[in-house]
């Protein structure tokens, strides 16, 4: 090639064929050189989107959406996939088929929009009155509670109340012509209980409690309060309560063969369960003696008895049953 002169072309052809190279390498080699980068200067100029990032994120909701529309083309930059009344999902722009179902994704147009608002809003309406639905039987479900564990409560109380001035297990006796016995003093209420069946009677001393002589009850008691009676389960029977209080004097030594004297002063007051009229006897006295204070007692025990049969409202009474 030392006498190469670069005027003469068909030489340098010749040499450059010698080194292996064709007719068409230099076009060639010019295209891979100046070509390229101008098909790539001109795919970037005709399709300028192919330069940006793929948006492929999915969305769990339209709230997560930071954008729907380009400001300025006013594009969609989501899509959704699914029916837009129904079921929906929604993903970015560059997505064209749903990474869940694998159905298409369309853009998110304004109308899309506003329909998909609309069912948001719809669901929210609906799941707001299902919660209050849920609130509101819930509320009816505690005030149903509260009112069967006040009902409860006052079940417990007047069972509570009942106990503490009656002897359920006696209640069953309280037949037509029954007398129920109930004196300050449990020894004269068995002498009085014993006299009224000696007379054919039917009578009992375990109806009441003692308590019943608490003022508040007792003074109810006597006058024939039917509310009482009521809260008791006393007032649908036949019987008649015999209520009485006993006062006793100190006993007294008599100075005689070293006898003692005791005396004491009876109030009886009849109560007609059925609801007739209460009657409450006078007062009276009546003394027994004995060699010790136990004969002193049943002596006065026995006289008080006869005196309250002889009285005419006693004998009224064992005369109607």
């Amino acid at each position: 090639m030392a006498g190469l002169r670069f005027s003469d072309t068909t030489g340098i052809r010749r040499e450059r064929e010698k080194l292996g190279a064709g007719r068409w390498g230099g076009p060639l080699l010019l295209l891979i050189v100046a070509g390229v980068p101008l098909m790539f200067g001109a795919h970037f100029k005709l399709f300028p989107d192919a330069t940006k990032p793929k948006v492929i994120v999915t969305y769990a909701s339209l709230d997560d959406v930071p954008r729907f529309f380009d400001e300025e083309t006013q594009d969609a930059l989501v899509r959704y996939c699914g029916d837009p009344e129904g079921e929906v999902e929604f993903v970015g722009k560059d997505v064209e088929f749903s990474p869940t179902t694998g159905e298409r994704c369309w853009p998110l147009t304004p109308v899309v929009l506003r329909m998909l608002r609309a069912t948001e809003a719809r669901e929210r309406g609906e799941q707001a009155a299902e919660i209050s639905r849920k609130q509101m039987e819930a509320e009816e479900a505690e005030r149903e509670r509260q009112l069967q564990a006040a009902a409860e409560t006052a079940r417990q109380a007047e069972q509570a109340f009942r106990v503490r001035y009656v002897n359920s297990s006696a209640v069953s006796q309280l037949g037509s012509g029954h007398v129920a016995i109930t004196i300050s003093d449990d020894g004269l209420a068995r002498a009085i209980a014993q006299a009224l069946r000696e007379r054919g009677v039917s009578v009992s001393t375990n109806l009441l409690t003692n308590r019943v002589f608490d003022e508040s009850v007792f003074s109810r008691l006597i006058a024939g309060d039917r509310t009482l009676l009521s809260r008791l389960q006393l007032g649908a029977n036949q019987a008649t309560l015999l209520l009485g209080r006993l006062k006793r004097e100190p006993v007294a030594s008599v100075g005689v063969g070293n006898s003692v004297n005791m005396r004491g002063h009876l109030t009886v007051h009849l109560v007609p369960l059925s609801g007739g009229a209460p009657v409450s006897l006078p007062t009276f006295s009546e003394a027994g003696a004995g060699f010790n204070e136990e004969q002193a007692r049943a002596a006065l025990f026995k006289r008080l008895a006869e005196a309250l049969l002889e009285q005419r409202a006693v004998t009224e009474l064992l005369g109607s049953g």
